[in-house]
């Protein structure tokens, strides 16, 4: 993992600028969320008894469209998504803390519910044994986790970009918290935009950071000129020719649908003992 992911208020001001546009370009969250709601419902395992955890909220879910919980504890890092939770599901109950030391007692939930949110995590296992520590006996645990192989085409358009867990240190992670049950299915998901921009921008809703190539020969030359023509989801050009070159690059990639990024997704299901 990128040691970018340890700076853990970097994370939070990036999340908390982006809360108020957030659904304009979370594509892939609404598709990995549907996926988790068909797991969700297809168990019957919420219902107006369930108290539930959404670790990662972001501006937040809508869990009535499976079935109305008891309580939601919507928890971010971000304080800009959690003023969104606020205002748009005010009977949530809002958290700002760090998914690797939960501020909740053993054993409060039925059921906690992640999605796309842990990949932000270094220590996937201090994640995973608070995750088993304030579920109940019986509670599932439900997440959506980007994995290692996803976003090929951020490294054919020249772009660095963070790391992802590899599926089988988030298995060996999982294995560490002795669950009752626990499935870890491996899923590729592709999104499409329209044009290079809408592209570069969502990546910043699944904690992916893009760095140019550029950026360092830019960072020497700070000095002799400030200008920066394009800057989105990391990525800083110095002028319209490098954009132009980055098009150029993008469009080579165009498929069918639009200009694709590709993702691999692991989907967990765990029981707690």
């Amino acid at each position: 993992m990128n040691s970018g992911l340890d700076n853990k208020q970097q994370v939070a001001a990036e999340f908390s600028a982006a809360a108020s546009h957030y659904s304009n370009f979370n594509s892939m969250q609404k598709q990995s969320a549907g996926i988790l709601f068909d797991m969700i419902g297809t168990a019957k395992v919420l219902d107006s008894h369930t108290n539930l955890l959404d670790i990662g909220c972001g501006p937040g879910t809508d869990f009535d469209a499976i079935n109305k919980p008891a309580s939601v504890f919507a928890l971010d890092i971000a304080p800009g998504m959690l003023a969104q939770v606020v205002q748009d599901f005010p009977e949530y109950l809002a958290v700002q803390s760090d998914a690797q030391a939960l501020p909740f007692q053993n054993e409060s939930f039925d059921l906690i519910y992640s999605n796309l949110a842990m990949q932000w995590c270094p220590q996937l296992d201090l994640v995973f044994a608070e995750v088993a520590r304030v579920l109940r006996s019986g509670g599932h645990f439900y997440g959506a986790i980007v994995a290692d192989g996803s976003l090929p085409e951020l490294a054919e358009l020249g772009l660095r970009f963070n790391g992802f867990h590899t599926l089988d240190q988030i298995q060996k992670d999982l294995s560490q918290c002795g669950w009752q049950n626990v499935r870890v299915e491996r899923k590729c998901l592709s999104v499409y935009f329209d044009d290079l921009k809408a592209l570069l921008y969502s990546i910043k809703g699944v904690g992916a950071s893009t760095i140019s190539p550029l950026d360092q020969r830019q960072a020497e030359a700070k000095a002799k000129t400030a200008f920066q023509e394009n800057s989105m989801a990391g990525v800083k050009l110095r002028g319209r020719q490098d954009w132009q070159n980055l098009l150029g690059k993008a469009e080579a990639l165009r498929q069918a649908d639009g200009l694709p990024l590709h993702y691999e997704i692991a989907f967990i299901h765990a029981i707690a003992k």
